[in-house]
């Protein structure tokens, strides 16, 4: 097990094989967390952070008398690091919080600007337009904040439909009890946890007989040979964020004795129903498109973009 780094930073980083110690981590952050909802957009404002003048806008926070809650030397500093920092204080009177750099995005999204030039603004050039684009968000819209250990780790809509707030560590109890109930024994393989997102991975070998025999199946009707699959095992990977990088998931693979996974996934060829299956190896993708139609089996393997096999693939049908 790899120990946790001071949880605070956003470079905390907590990986394990153990789930009950996956699980109490998560649980350890989200006590450590807030929702704060109803914020009105257009009263959210940034202030830009450079290293050299991080002590000069800590100090400018203490003295405002509008501003009660304030922040930490420390924390501003490492949101100044030029290299990894998000380069904001965000306001919203009468509080002042260090930006992590996971609410980057989301506050994009809540000002409504995007584009790559932001990458080569300085935080001053950024904050403004970012200002601007928040004191023109309409009256009625409202944002959601997700405060973690004291700085903002995600802003997220708080209007009607918008954000639903789904606890991570009660995701991950409901998934492995859903597993359990039907795959039979599953086998932790090991997690991860950080501000950005939750990921773990699961084994299914009380399936693996099973599931092969389908797997073989259906590539014995197409008339292609596997020398890897009786070696593989089912695997489920869940993944959750509350920062904004993904919805929950739990995603089924096939994971090779090399510890690379093969996903298979349904789709179509023209009007015809296809497999496509990945294959992660080497930092390079493989797809596997297979598909039937008036009788005849096509099969395309390449480590070449998804979008030029499907194109491919629509030439052939």
């Amino acid at each position: 097990m790899e120990k946790a780094i001071n949880r605070e930073q956003d470079n905390y980083r907590f990986v394990t094989d153990s789930e009950t110690e996956l699980l109490q981590e998560v649980q350890e952050m989200e006590q450590n967390s807030r929702w704060l909802p109803g914020v009105p957009s257009k009263k959210i404002h940034v202030l830009p952070l450079e290293p050299i003048e991080v002590p000069i806008v800590v100090q400018k926070i203490a003295d405002d008398p509008m501003l009660t809650r304030k922040v930490s030397l420390d924390a501003a500093m490492e949101a100044a690091d030029p290299a990894v920092g998000s380069h904001f204080i965000m306001t919203n009177e009468p509080n002042a919080w260090v930006l992590r750099d996971t609410a980057i995005s989301s506050l994009h999204n809540t000002a409504k600007l995007f584009g790559s030039a932001f990458s080569r603004m300085t935080p001053y050039c950024s904050a403004e337009v970012l200002n601007n684009g928040l004191r023109a968000a309409p009256d009625k819209s409202l944002t959601l904040l997700l405060e973690r250990y004291g700085r903002i780790a995600a802003l997220h809509s708080d209007n009607g439909g918008g954000y639903r707030v789904m606890p991570i560590s009660e995701l991950l109890s409901a998934t492995t009890r859903k597993l359990n109930d039907r795959f039979g024994t599953v086998e932790f393989l090991g997690g991860e946890n950080s501000h950005s997102a939750t990921a773990c991975m699961w084994a299914l070998p009380d399936k693996q007989d099973e599931m092969l025999t389908i797997y073989e199946d259906a590539l014995d009707a197409h008339g292609i040979t596997s020398v890897h699959s009786m070696n593989m095992m089912p695997v489920v990977k869940f993944f959750s964020s509350d920062t904004g990088n993904s919805c929950a998931t739990a995603v089924p693979y096939f994971q090779k004795p090399a510890g690379n996974c093969v996903r298979f996934t349904d789709g179509k060829v023209g009007t015809a129903d296809a497999t496509l299956g990945t294959n992660n190896s080497g930092g390079r993708t493989r797809y596997v498109l297979v598909w039937e139609k008036d009788g005849i089996s096509h099969t395309i393997i390449g480590k070449i973009p998804r979008e030029e096999i499907l194109k491919i693939a629509e030439s052939i049908s």
